[in-house]
């Protein structure tokens, strides 16, 4: 597992390489932004299991729309904090569209929520083998 900090200018992503052609993205950067598609290109992935937003601001989920695109087969799981501008962002339109297209699957979309207790959203099974 590699952790990746991504320069994206002006925002935030995160791209965790799981090994082999599979990764977990953390925020995407600006929408002209295709910086975090790139890397993941760059980094041979094929399969992302989790797509994660941490809010709607355009630095965070601007760069999402080009990853769908790319990747729209390819997504396991899109989770969204859905705030009060994530219905008026191309993101979630994005996301709408390929729902109702059937592209994806309205339960592969989940909404994150603050909560006093850390939830796990991704495990490679072995974590459960190490307790």
């Amino acid at each position: 597992m590699e952790i990746n900090f991504v320069d994206v200018g002006l925002g935030s992503c995160q791209i965790i390489h799981l090994g082999g052609r599979s990764a977990i993205v953390i925020d995407c950067g600006l929408r002209s932004d295709y910086i975090a598609l790139q890397f993941l290109k760059k980094l041979g992935i094929v399969t992302i299991k989790r797509l994660i937003t941490s809010h709607s601001d355009n630095d965070h989920v601007g760069g999402a729309v080009s990853i769908l695109n790319a990747y729209q087969d390819n997504i396991e799981q899109i989770l969204a904090v859905q705030d009060h501008k994530w219905l008026h962002t191309r993101y979630w339109q994005r996301i709408d569209y390929l729902i109702r297209n059937g592209v994806l699957q309205s339960n592969n979309v989940k909404r994150l929520e603050v909560a006093s207790a850390a939830k796990q959203v991704w495990s490679d099974g072995r974590s459960e083998e190490r307790r």
